[in-house]
């Protein structure tokens, strides 16, 4: 098996630096080595990045759009940030690529000057754009994408002299963050053997544990926001009563005879209920994936998932699921009369991205753009519009407005048969003054009509651009950060930033090709968006150029962990959570506590992580070191010496000096030793006992333990630890433990010298953030 591994590790990242601390880009699994040609790229891609963008937009654009001097030509452009700008201008000239006057291509000969041409010769023959554009006619004449058409063009310069997490810092990282624990020993010791290959195996492992799922939850929810609703009854009371008439039985006054006179029933009805209703979307998300059911399935899934309590929410009998006290037990449901299209159907997803009369669900189709095909719908920069020139109808009829509707309506009209309540009802006729359902030019066959959102969802999961949003999704979700975007007129450096921009883009292409040919399988992106250069850099060697500087700061090195990841950390490595006390609630995750104040979500009125880390922000880092190095030092020090994680080598008797003030070299070795494994243990980092960090700490545990030593022999200290640093009960159970283990007096001061380096260690930049 390690041969193999070892085979598989050199085809996947080179021989050379695999098991290096730091590597550079070229030698990371997801990053091209070596430049591709022109020629390598398929059409579309040839048009926007050598037609559309040097020729079409900055020169044809002015004139050749909806209301421009050439708008009534065969030969008319939507503006750059209208929706699907470049497939639709790309469909526009192949409309006329193939038209010739004089043996030459019309689209050529007329901004070159060879025929008339009302804006006149806007294009030398011999420059590289007139080749470019001969170059773009010949390929769509021909009818074929180059052979290599799917081949990556990913810049591997990109990430030239940006330091990259190896792969056991790689592991440490995807399973905190993942899987809330650190790597185990077995895991540590394939990785050594296996490299980039054996962290592939490992990661799917990982990826199917229950911790994993929880990730997976709060990524969903960051973007579909249902949580708003998991409060009280704010869910069920959204329902239609006259579609779902028991809704909300377990409040009414015959609550106690309907549940058979079982009151655990009904209190565990009015627990979870509303929390399965609210969360049917998410739950979804979780069965799919659970079940290694194809990720499309989100979409197209002809069911709900139901527990016991919604189900008696929508009328479903109890007898269909094992256990009807089991609220973690789902159920796929279908309901009757329902065309269940997965999430779009969802009564929670209609509300909370809700339609009026007016709107005619284009909310909901704006939506659909953004999130499941990755488009912004609103994205379009201001300009004018004519009233003078409007027209009856300007949706349908004026090229100032439908340019967004003729992509927009369609997708609303899909969303016909469900009202403002996210209830089912067929409409007499949809409104006949916009276009009919449909999507992407393609209108909805009259028999889909009662089904339109199945239709829809099916002609989702096949557009190519369903696999990138997922990936977008996925990203946003591991690194806090937003994709990045073309840069704008108003960047400092545009070319910087349009390299990254494609490099980025390219990336997340091939991400979804691969994700689509592995049978749309969600840990596949995951796997290969934690093992990319995107979300290992950890520092740069040089960022003096200004443009470079910029390139790197559009990367986003390190990111802020949200409340909930670092959470999670605090757990993994200490095995007790950040609370007031051990039945209370954690203060990252409660929203009545510090999760909003540490740029949490409520999905309600916040719903935008806060990335930039404040002063607020830094005093909830302060307080959680503190109060943490206390609760953690005494109870490590008080169990056995083989089961600590913080201090295997060391005791609190152990001082550096004897009470004559000659050095201890044995124990300062040992204080050493131990400053080492704990860079290790908290923060991921290997160091030699007399690196400068290790220095900085160990001069921090010598001034704490002197001036605490001389305070306590001045009686200016107590020499008892303070009551909850203490360790003379069990954490959980709240039982004294053995008398031999309690850790009370710090007469030495030793242990809150420790204290201070935990605290110190736990401030560090690379503890928050990753």
């Amino acid at each position: 098996m390690s041969r193999i591994l070892s085979i598989l590790s050199v085809v996947l990242c080179g021989l050379t630096g695999c098991q290096d601390p730091v590597q550079t880009a070229p030698e990371a699994p997801g990053v091209a080595s070596g430049d591709t040609e022109a020629e390598c790229q398929s059409n579309e891609s040839y048009f926007m990045s050598a037609v559309y963008r040097p020729l079409l937009e900055p020169v044809c654009g002015g004139c050749h759009n909806g209301w421009g001097v050439a708008k009534d030509t065969d030969f008319v452009l939507v503006p750059t940030d209208a929706p699907e700008a470049v497939p639709r201008n790309y469909q526009a000239l192949l409309e006329v690529a193939r038209l010739d006057i004089e043996g030459i291509p019309l689209v050529v000969a007329k901004p070159s000057g060879a025929t008339s041409h009302g804006g006149g010769t806007v294009l030398a023959v011999e420059s590289a754009e007139y080749d470019a554009l001969m170059k773009m006619v010949s390929r769509i004449r021909s009818e074929t994408d180059a052979a290599c058409a799917q081949a990556t063009t990913e810049d591997p310069a990109i990430f030239d002299g940006v330091r990259l997490a190896d792969p056991a810092a790689t592991l440490r990282r995807a399973t905190i963050t993942l899987a809330g624990r650190l790597p185990t020993t077995a895991e540590l010791g394939l990785l050594n053997d296996g490299g980039w290959a054996a962290l592939d195996i490992i990661l799917g492992r990982v990826l199917r544990e229950d911790a994993f799922y929880e990730v997976l939850r709060e990524v969903f929810n960051d973007l579909l926001l249902t949580d708003k609703y998991m409060g009280g009854r704010e869910a069920l009371q959204l329902l239609d009563k006259g579609v779902y008439p028991d809704a909300e039985w377990m409040f009414e006054e015959d609550a106690y005879q309907r549940a058979d006179g079982d009151e655990d029933l009904l209190l565990l009805a009015r627990t979870h209920a509303n929390r399965a209703v609210a969360r049917e979307a998410i739950e979804l998300i979780e069965f799919i994936v659970r079940n290694d059911r194809p990720f499309t399935e989100i979409l197209t899934a002809d069911y709900t998932l139901l527990n016991p309590f919604s189900a008696g929410v929508y009328g479903v009998h109890h007898s269909l699921f094992d256990d009807r006290y089991d609220p973690d037990e789902y159920r796929q449901i279908q309901l009757p009369g329902i065309p269940h299209a997965g999430i779009l159907t969802s009564p929670m997803f209609l509300n909370r991205y809700p339609t009026t009369a007016t709107n005619r669900n284009r909310h909901r189709a704006k939506v659909v753009y953004d999130y499941f095909l990755g488009l912004d719908v609103l994205k379009f920069a201001q300009r004018p519009i004519d009233l003078a020139s409007s027209t009856h109808n300007p949706t349908l009829n004026d090229p100032q407005c439908n340019v967004c509707h003729e992509v927009v309506d369609p997708v609303a009209g899909a969303f016909k048969n469900w009202d403002e309540s996210g209830s089912y009802r067929v409409p007499e006729a949809w409104h006949g003054d916009m276009l009919p359902p449909g999507f992407r030019r393609i209108a909805q066959p009259l028999e889909a009509g009662q089904t339109s959102l199945q239709w829809l969802a099916s002609a989702i999961t096949a557009d190519p651009r369903f696999d990138r949003a997922i990936v977008r999704i996925i990203y946003r979700g591991l690194s806090g950060e937003e994709p990045l975007r073309p840069p704008s007129v108003n960047d400092e450096y545009p070319e910087e930033r349009a390299r990254l921009f494609a490099a980025q883009t390219e990336y997340f292409e091939r991400v979804g090709r691969q994700f689509r040919a592995n049978g749309h399988d969600l840990r596949v992106v995951f796997k290969e968006l934690v093992t990319s250069p995107w979300l290992r850099a950890v520092g740069v060697d040089d960022a003096s150029d200004p443009g470079r500087a910029a390139q790197l700061d559009a990367i986003g090195l390190i990111h802020p962990l949200t409340p909930e990841a670092l959470n999670r950390k605090l757990k993994a490595l200490f095995s007790y959570p950040w609370r007031p006390n051990p039945s209370g609630v954690d203060y990252l995750t409660d929203g009545s506590e510090y999760k909003m104040l540490y740029g949490g979500i409520d999905s309600d009125d916040v719903i935008k992580r806060l990335r930039d880390p404040n002063g607020l922000m830094a005093n909830i880092q302060m307080r959680m070191a503190n109060e943490v190095a206390c609760l953690v030092t005494a109870r490590d020090f008080g169990q056995p010496i083989d089961e600590r994680r913080l201090f295997p080598g060391i005791e609190p008797s152990f001082v550096p000096e004897d009470e004559n003030g000659f050095v201890i070299a044995d124990v300062e070795g040992r204080i050493r030793d131990t400053l080492v494994h704990l860079h290790a243990y908290l923060l991921g980092e290997a160091w030699e006992s007399d690196a400068p960090e290790i220095e900085a700490a160990w001069l921090l545990w010598d001034q704490v333990w002197r001036g605490g030593r001389d305070a306590v022999v001045a009686q200016l200290e107590p020499p008892a630890l303070p009551t909850a640093c203490r360790y003379e009960t069990d954490y959980w159970s709240g039982e004294a433990v053995p008398e031999e283990t309690r850790i009370v007096e710090d007469g030495l001061y030793t242990v809150r010298a420790w204290m201070a380096v935990i605290s110190y260690l736990l401030l560090d930049y690379r503890f928050l953030y990753q």
